[in-house]
């Protein structure tokens, strides 16, 4: 970090790793020193020096492989000192060709003219008078402009004369004083200087050499000037510019004694002290620049005490003493240096050595942002500040910052090791940093002493990473794992799957229990991924592999566990569904006896066990088990309500079974009121209160149409008013059976009744009529033909050979277009064809099915046909499919599953105003809460945003952000988008790190959310936050594939 105080306009500096130093802790290591070189001035500061050279532009050594850089100065003084401009000029004037060569009678009169105007001009350009005497002009009247042309016509006219070369040189010197030293050096070099007089041979040399010097032949100059060897005219001026040369060249030591050599000299004493000094700087002799240059301070112009105070600061920064150097620096600056990089540096190093560390992050931090060696030990020595002043996060980032530099090998070892060990003191990173830093640190640096530490250190991130995605990703890149490694990657593996099976995505979730499973470290979590194995095997509706895990789970894990009892539970759900009763029952039985939480999950296991007294027709034990779920008040007590009137009825207790379905009608707020309608009707019919029976048989087909007990209501609203003798009624809501629910067994039974009240009628041409308008097979022997072909192709479908079942149903659908069975035997169709590889003929059958009014396989028939949808990127289609799930579902749970299926679908196919429309549908449905309401109000949100509505977006992205999914995340960085583009800095901030501390394992959103912190701090001028935020997500984001790192790693180098 040399700073040269040259005398002169244009210097040219290395980099600091070439010339400066590098300081550890405590430690100043000084660095090879590369030279400047350095363009004198003639006559004044304001001198423009020539075009440097390609050959000069790269001149200086590399360091490190890095480029150099050039450092413009303008210097308060200039070389020429009094008396010594006066001296060159004398010494470079006028010729002597007058003095030498005076007019000759025997020589042709334009000779003798042109002697006399050379002689003229001469004397005009010297000013001094001498030789007016012998100008001569027959006309009187020469002109000095004449010169010129004379001497050239004379060249002409005689090229071989012998004062040819006394003419060239006087030509030369005449370019020479006009200023045209390209035209001068040209016209000197044709000079012979052998041929001139003696003691002109000095003055040859020194005027090529000064003509040489300022084109720039800076080679030619040293040998004329070297030339220059006895006359005390010119001599003194040749040892200054060969002085000059040999310091620009880098030579110190012969500048040094070329410059000393003028010491005593009144023309240079003046101006060689300060080249000393700053040679004696060069070269590191900081106790001459100490001793010498503070007295020079008194004896100088206020621009050079400026630059003495400089390198005077600096001696004393080299030698330790930072007291003396700061109030140096201080005195630099007062006088107006401008604080660059370099002097903040030096003045924040000082700072800092003397624990002033307030002061030294203010200089310092202004030093860290750039993108070279100082900007490595700035950002390491602020590391250490903003540790003694207790900012870890920002300790933390500046590590990070020195880290990501080549310069000083030593400093990015031990800032990478800090940085690592900080990020993982801090919780591991935003992005899991940690695990990336420490990798990288371990590979980059195998034989560190403190390897061991940093590989503990990187075992204990990966294990208490929250950050599944992004240390499983890290985690894969280890080469040659070790025991310890595998242990940390089966833990990842297990949390990181589980965010998948939370995430719905169960087949990956299997692929990463599969790799958890492989690497069997720990019992615990050996144990655990059986679990959620079979958890996702229930999911995917396999309860067949699904058991043996729950077993072996229930016998690894300790009980009392929750996992352990809910493997138990759900043993007993496996056995329950292979209505192997006792031994369900032990298991449910098993399972309260452990569990005594009062909730769902306790009250659902009594109803279950109330189910299988139910199936084993121990009517009171059931009743027993649905009490005990009815008084644990949790959601299941719905259904055991329900449940517990039906098994009144089979203990002929006809009036509190009465009595408990009005109860469920009356709260109006069960999902088994449409089931309490219908056998509360069924319980007055069979008890002969028809009336009763009838209204609220309408009130439930009135009320909820698509129940899937509103055909068997309509065709016992037939049945009723039959049995009333009002056949107009009966007949009515037979033929709304017939008509609406064709396919549907029910309509046989509706036709038959139709067809008894005809004849019963003598109407008999009025049901023929009827039947053939609605096309229902109505004759016995076919009917029964149809219900036995469907039996038969359904023992096969049941029994899982689908490939067998698959002509069958299709046979059974060819021969029965209108058979009773064809909701049923569609489905059948559409499972079989899809399991067989046909996916189009499943669609087709699913969706036919979910066109079917009122079946039991309509909801399901919606979900897989949706589903399908959906992943032939028929995303329009799969949401009309997933809106009527929603609006034709019963249950909450379907119903939900229906609008989230439909918001995803539309968001899908990019038509952002029916998004909005969709969003204003889910978010009217009652059954918009929780993540789905979340979800609604995002996207929302997004349909605004793309309107141009971003500040009516903001309240929508909000309410999103109250989940902690994936949209969830990039509604907070929507927000801080949003509110950054109303300039709003200090919110858009606020809402990024709300993102961070939420942790959600979304590292995409949360890498775009640090590239806006970034371009926040940007707009703050805050350059090093915010190149230590880019920084950041270089060090730690795990997926190098999706744009994050590359974009900023563009903005860092934006920075520089």
């Amino acid at each position: 970090m040399i700073f040269v105080m040259m005398l002169a306009d244009e210097i040219r500096l290395d980099t600091l790793e070439q010339t400066g130093f590098v300081f550890h802790f405590g430690k100043l290591m000084q660095l090879r020193n590369d030279d400047g070189i350095v363009k004198p001035a003639s006559d004044a500061d304001d001198w423009q020096p020539h075009d440097k050279t390609a050959e000069e532009q790269r001149h200086g050594k590399a360091f490190g492989g890095q480029p150099h850089f050039f450092l413009k100065i303008k210097m308060g003084f200039s070389p020429c000192i009094d008396g010594f401009s006066q001296s060159i000029e004398l010494a470079i004037g006028g010729a002597a060709f007058v003095g030498r060569h005076g007019c000759k009678t025997d020589e042709p009169q334009h000779v003798h003219l042109l002697v006399c105007a050379i002689g003229v001009e001469s004397v005009a350009l010297r000013g001094d008078g001498a030789g007016a005497d012998h100008v001569a002009d027959e006309n009187g009247d020469i002109r000095q402009t004449d010169a010129e042309e004379l001497l050239g016509r004379f060249l002409d006219d005689y090229p071989y004369s012998i004062r040819a070369n006394d003419v060239r040189f006087a030509l030369g010197t005449l370019y020479h004083e006009q200023g045209d030293y390209g035209r001068a050096y040209d016209e000197y070099r044709t000079v012979d200087p052998y041929e001139l007089d003696f003691s002109d041979y000095d003055q040859y040399n020194f005027r090529t050499g000064y003509a040489a010097y300022m084109c720039g032949d800076t080679e030619a100059a040293y040998g004329y000037f070297k030339n220059c060897s006895s006359d005390p005219r010119y001599l003194p001026h040749a040892t200054y510019y060969i002085a000059y040369i040999d310091y620009a060249r880098g030579d110190l030591d012969a500048a040094k004694r070329g410059f000393s050599a003028l010491a005593a000299d009144p023309s240079y004493e003046p101006v060689v002290p300060f080249y000393l000094l700053q040679i004696e700087f060069q070269q590191g002799n900081y106790p001459y620049v100490i001793e010498h240059g503070i007295p020079l301070l008194a004896k100088s112009t206020e621009s050079r005490q400026r630059e003495i105070s400089r390198i005077v600061s600096e001696a004393y920064f080299h030698q330790g003493d930072y007291p003396r150097a700061l109030a140096y620096m201080d005195n630099y600056e007062k006088l107006g240096g401008p604080m660059g990089r370099e002097e903040l540096y030096l003045a924040g190093y000082c700072y800092y050595a003397d624990r002033e560390y307030d002061r030294a992050v203010e200089r310092l931090s202004q030093v860290a942002s750039g993108s070279d060696a100082l900007a490595q030990n700035a950002s390491f020595h602020l590391a250490d500040c903003y540790l003694q002043t207790g900012d870890r996060a920002k300790a933390m980032s500046a590590f990070g910052l020195a880290s990501a530099a080549d310069y000083d090998p030593e400093i990015k070892e031990e800032a990478m090791f800090d940085y690592g060990k900080l990020q993982y003191e801090q919780g591991g990173g935003v992005f899991d940093g940690a695990i990336a830093v420490l990798n990288n640190y371990i590979e980059s640096f195998p034989s560190s002493p403190r390897v061991g530490e940093a590989r503990e250190l990187l075992l204990a991130a990966y294990f208490n990473s929250r950050n599944y995605d992004a240390a499983y990703e890290a985690i894969k890149l280890v080469p040659d794992p070790d025991n310890n490694v595998k242990m940390a990657l089966q833990k990842i593996a297990y949390f990181r799957a589980l965010e998948y099976f939370e995430a719905g995505d169960y087949d990956r979730a299997l692929e990463l229990f599969d790799v958890a499973d492989a690497n069997r470290y720990t019992a615990k979590y050996t144990a655990l991924t059986k679990f959620w194995r079979a958890e996702t095997l229930v999911k995917k509706g396999d309860y067949r592999q699904a058991e043996p895990l729950y077993r072996a789970y229930v016998s690894l894990s300790p009980r009392g566990e929750r996992e352990n009892l809910m493997a138990q539970y759900n043993v007993g759900y496996c056995r329950f569904n292979a209505k192997d009763w006792g031994e369900a029952a032990s298991w449910f039985n098993r399972f309260v006896s452990a569990y005594t939480t009062k909730d769902a999950l306790r009250a659902d296991a009594f109803n279950r066990l109330g189910d299988i007294a139910f199936a084993q027709r121990e009517y009171y034990k059931a009743i027993e088990n649905y009490d005990k779920a009815i008084s644990i008040g949790a959601s299941g007590k719905d259904y055991a309500r329900f449940q517990r009137a039906v098994m009144l009825g089979l203990v002929d207790k006809y009036d509190r079974k009465v009595e408990s379905l009005i109860d469920i009608i009356g709260g109006g707020d069960s999902e088994y009121v449409d089931d309490a309608m219908y056998e509360l009707g069924r319980t007055y019919v069979r008890h002969e209160r028809f009336n009763e029976g009838a209204n609220v048989l309408k009130r439930l087909v009135a009320g909820y149409p698509q129940s899937p007990y509103c055909v068997s209501a309509l065709s016992e609203l037939g049945l009723i008013y039959r049995n009333l003798g009002n056949d107009a009624e009966a007949l009515r809501y037979y033929k709304q059976v017939v008509t609406q629910y064709p396919s549907s067994p029910r309509a046989k039974d509706a036709m038959l009744g139709i067809k008894n009240i005809y004849v019963d009628n003598n109407d008999v041409d009025s049901y023929f009529a009827f039947a053939k308008q609605s096309g229902v097979e109505t004759n016995v022997t076919v009917v029964e033909r149809d219900s036995l072909s469907f039996a038969a192709a359904d023992r096969v479908y049941q029994s899982g050979q689908y490939a067998k079942a698959l002509p069958l149903m299709d046979g059974y659908l060819r021969q029965y277009p209108k058979g009773a069975y064809r909701a049923d035997a569609l489905y059948a169709l559409g499972d079989c064809s899809l399991r067989e590889g046909n996916r189009a003929g499943a669609l087709a059958a699913f969706e036919e099915v979910a066109a079917m009014p009122s079946n039991r396989y309509q909801s399901v028939a919606l979900r897989k046909a949706a589903s399908m949808r959906m992943e032939d990127k028929d995303y329009a289609g799969a949401a009309e499919l997933y809106r009527k799930l929603a609006s034709t579902a019963v249950q909450r749970n379907v119903a939900v599953e229906g609008l989230d299926g439909y918001l995803k679908a539309v968001t899908l196919t990019s038509d952002m105003e029916a998004l909005g429309r969709a969003a204003d549908e889910v978010l009217a449905s009652p059954y918009a809460a929780d993540d789905l309401a979340a979800a609604a109000h995002f996207a929302k949100a997004r349909s605004l945003d793309a309107a141009g509505q971003s500040s009516d977006a903001l309240g929508h992205y909000r309410k999103a952000t109250e989940a902690r999914t994936r949209e969830a995340a990039e509604a907070h960085y929507r927000i801080a988008s949003i509110l950054f583009g109303q300039g709003d800095l200090a919110g858009a901030e606020k809402e990024v790190y709300a993102l961070s501390d939420k942790k959600l394992p979304f590292q995409y959103w949360t890498g775009k959310a640090f590239l806006l912190l970034g371009d926040i701090y940007v707009k703050k001028n805050d350059a090093f936050q915010a190149r230590a935020t880019y920084q950041s997500i270089v060090d730690g984001y795990a997926d190098r594939t999706d744009g994050i790192v590359e974009e900023a790693r563009q903005k860092i180098d934006a920075l520089k």
